[in-house]
């Protein structure tokens, strides 16, 4: 009984280990303040400038998906002018960022290729002026944009 009992106790303790290490992130060069890359726990990682610990400057971040995002960033978040890149490689947004989300003049785009929006956007949606296009590439509306919906020419 003891014996069955230690080695399922073994085991358990074998099974965090291994659990705990993939779990861990690491880091290659300055992660801190300067140029580094860090290895994320799901796959992903960024390689790009550090401020106080946090991705501040220019970097891209590689998803464990394979879409990345590369550009500006402040306190960990998307924020400036940047890129998003679907999985299969053609890009998914490109424009200015504000705390993680699209707002100013930016163009999203399906994952074939061609522009899905092109236009104004705020607090990630579309907003303002833009251009909105079927998948085909086709033009569907252009007008104003309140909210992500179509509002008037």
């Amino acid at each position: 009984m003891n014996l069955r009992r230690a080695a399922l106790i073994g085991a358990a303790i074998l099974l965090l280990f291994c659990v705990s290490a993939r779990a861990e992130e690491r880091c290659e060069g300055n992660c801190l303040n300067g140029q580094g890359t860090k290895f994320l726990s799901d796959g992903g990682r960024y390689v790009g400038q550090w401020k106080n610990g946090k991705r501040n400057g220019r970097g891209t971040a590689y998803q464990s998906d394979g879409s990345k995002y590369v550009g500006q960033w402040e306190d960990d978040a998307w924020h400036g002018q940047g890129t998003e890149y679907h999985a299969n490689g053609n890009k998914s947004f490109e424009g200015r960022f504000v705390h993680g989300a699209p707002d100013g003049f930016g163009i999203e785009y399906y994952k074939n290729g061609n522009k899905a929006y092109e236009g104004q956007f705020s607090q990630g949606v579309p907003n303002g002026q833009g251009i909105e296009y079927l998948e085909n590439g086709k033009k569907s509306y252009e007008g104003r944009f309140t909210d992500g919906l179509p509002s008037g020419k």
